[in-house]
């Protein structure tokens, strides 16, 4: 039975990463079951990315810029939800644990008379996950947001500012913990 959902996964990938890239590799690419992919047309991605069960990408627009940039060896966890309106960049040997939510946008709320479920979403500030990042399970990271280099993002943190390279930081809002 493993073998067989090795099987099956293999070639979801194979069907899934062909709609990225017209080659006939996989580049070590790997996407679980369940996944919601939207405008898949505006997402670059690297070699060796894996992506969880249940992920739900979201790059809404009707150009054809990327909007979502993926580097090379980027494992995203179960359950992850990445929204690129605009801009989310991803470098390379990043990891998120699951329950990771990314976004560049955010909802408006300007008009007190209008509930906010009906006043729309849009484009808030770039997103960008700098190289060999670690992001705990259930960490929030807000629009507007650099992650530095080697940082770590603590479990259920909500990042709403920077993170400065090579620290960890935690808590909502997040804050520095410790440097490394």
């Amino acid at each position: 039975m493993n073998l067989l959902r090795k099987i099956i996964g293999i070639i979801r990938s194979y069907f899934v990463y062909r709609r990225f890239d017209k080659s006939y590799t996989l580049n070590h690419f790997r996407i679980g079951r369940n996944y919601k992919i939207n405008s898949i047309s505006r997402i670059s991605i690297g070699k060796k990315v894996h992506i969880g069960d249940n992920a739900v990408i979201n790059c809404p627009g009707s150009n054809q810029q990327k909007s979502l940039h993926l580097g090379n060896n980027i494992y995203i966890g179960r359950m992850v939800q990445i929204n690129a309106y605009e801009s989310v960049r991803i470098d390379d040997d990043v990891v998120f644990g699951d329950r990771v939510y990314v976004s560049d946008a955010t909802h408006f709320y300007n008009e007190k008379n209008i509930p906010i479920i009906d006043q729309g979403t849009g484009f808030s500030g770039a997103v960008h996950i700098k190289t060999g990042s670690w992001i705990g399970i259930g960490a929030c990271i807000l629009p507007g947001v650099v992650i530095g280099k080697h940082a770590i993002v603590a479990a259920n943190s909500v990042v709403t500012k920077d993170v400065p390279d090579f620290t960890v930081v935690g808590g909502v809002p997040a804050k520095i913990i410790k440097e490394l």
